[in-house]
């Protein structure tokens, strides 16, 4: 397994597990096998009608790739977290916390930080 895949799974065990649980429920939440298999279902806590969104490797690549193209607005130490941590995938310090976690997925999926 590459440090990409690594670092894409321990963000999504890191959103699930802590990062979106404030504005969003978590259901489905697989974290075992295969970390290309990891994934989770969130729907907004606020309405229990919306509908509910699978996050995957790809959702949490796309938030990643939104962050450091610019598109998906965040602070900047939220950007250099995200940034240093794609470039040193191997490092333990460059472990993103929940926060971070947080900001790749609301920005994938709702374009920027609508939660704070």
């Amino acid at each position: 397994m590459s440090n990409h895949v690594q670092l894409l799974a321990d963000i999504i065990i890191t959103a699930a597990e802590g990062g979106v649980n404030y504005w969003g429920h978590v259901s489905n939440y697989h974290c075992q096998g295969d970390p290309a298999d990891y994934r989770f279902t969130i729907r907004d806590r606020e309405d229990p009608q919306s509908t509910p969104t699978t996050v995957t490797l790809a959702t949490v690549e796309e938030g990643i790739c939104r962050i450091l193209d610019g598109t998906g607005k965040v602070n900047s130490r939220i950007a250099e977290a995200v940034s240093y941590s794609c470039a040193h995938p191997d490092d333990p310090s460059a472990e993103l916390d929940a926060g971070v976690a947080d900001a790749i997925i609301q920005v994938a999926l709702l374009g920027e930080l609508t939660y704070a």
